[in-house]
């Protein structure tokens, strides 16, 4: 993969996990006895698998790892 195109992708996938990151803040915020617009666990699961993508491609630490 050329620098560019590895760049590119970096930059749509720290893109997605903001754009994740505000909704799953939007979904923590819904009052007690409310539905949730989205489902917090769904979102949490994308936003991970994000992350890991980010790690994996560029060998970046996202996600804390065990010790």
């Amino acid at each position: 993969m050329k620098l560019a195109e590895a760049l590119i992708l970096r930059s749509d996938i720290q893109k997605q996990m903001e754009q994740l990151a505000v909704r799953i803040r939007k979904t923590a915020l819904a009052q007690e006895g409310d539905t949730p617009p989205e489902d917090p666990n769904e979102l949490l699961v994308v936003y991970e698998k994000s992350a890991r993508e980010l790690d994996n491609r560029h060998g970046w630490s996202i996600i804390g790892r065990g010790s």
